[in-house]
């Protein structure tokens, strides 16, 4: 089962890139190698804000309610488990990155900090949430880009209808069109890890035990962009 689902993923993006190779050589390739532009240069503006904006949001909205959180905590039950914190995300995230974590916070409980709630949220809960926050981030931001890239391609679709002009554009934007659908598949990845992590990996199908079998997830997951 778990085979199967990770399959219909791998075909489902090879679908993807195949109708965006389609639409691609519909457009053209002027309209398209502009729109292609336009979809680069919304994804380096998306990772460069959402890389700067993200610790900005974390501190502003959540980093003082998960401080008072977690010293509650740690004056109801005497102490914090550095594994029950991490182990609903250890799944989601690669073991290297988790184990830097730990490594990272190692002889925090030992030690004589005056306020080991503020280090355990700056050294453990930070490295955690902040990366799930990029992903949002992220795709607000490319939106609101692909927004303003639209408008400037539409206007360029009309070079099709010349007639031995139009049909080399059309076959050079089937190419345009391969790196676009190879993009447009990245960006599905992405959103399937954003759903995971923010699901604490407990969907019964979006989680990544099921999905470990698509070479496409296991190769974002390997590479992760995010983190």
């Amino acid at each position: 089962m778990e085979l199967s689902y990770a399959l219909i993923l791998d075909a489902a993006l090879i679908v993807l890139i195949v109708i965006t190779m389609v639409r691609y050589k519909k457009r053209g390739f002027v309209a398209g190698i502009i729109d292609l532009a336009g979809k680069l240069i919304s994804l380096v503006a998306a990772w460069f804000i959402s890389g700067r904006v993200s610790p900005a949001v974390f501190d502003n909205f959540f980093r003082s309610g998960l401080i008072t959180k977690t010293a509650n905590t740690i004056q109801r039950q005497g102490g914090v488990n550095l594994s029950s914190i991490l182990q609903d995300l250890s799944g989601v995230l690669p073991q290297s990155f988790v184990d830097g974590i730990v490594a990272s916070a190692q002889g925090l409980f030992d030690s004589s900090a005056p306020d080991v709630a503020e280090a355990i949220v700056e050294n453990v809960v930070a490295p955690l949430i902040v990366p799930i926050i990029t992903v949002a981030v992220f795709f607000v931001t490319y939106a609101l880009c692909r927004i303003l890239v639209t408008f400037c391609v539409a206007m360029l679709e009309n070079i099709n209808k010349i007639p031995v002009i139009g049909g080399i554009n059309r076959s050079l934007g089937l190419i345009t069109g391969l790196v676009a659908g190879v993009i447009n598949a990245v960006l599905v990845l992405c959103l399937l890890w954003g759903v995971i992590a923010i699901t604490g990996n407990n969907l019964p199908v979006l989680n990544d035990a099921t999905l470990w079998g698509s070479y496409s997830f296991r190769l974002f997951f390997n590479c992760n962009p995010f983190l």
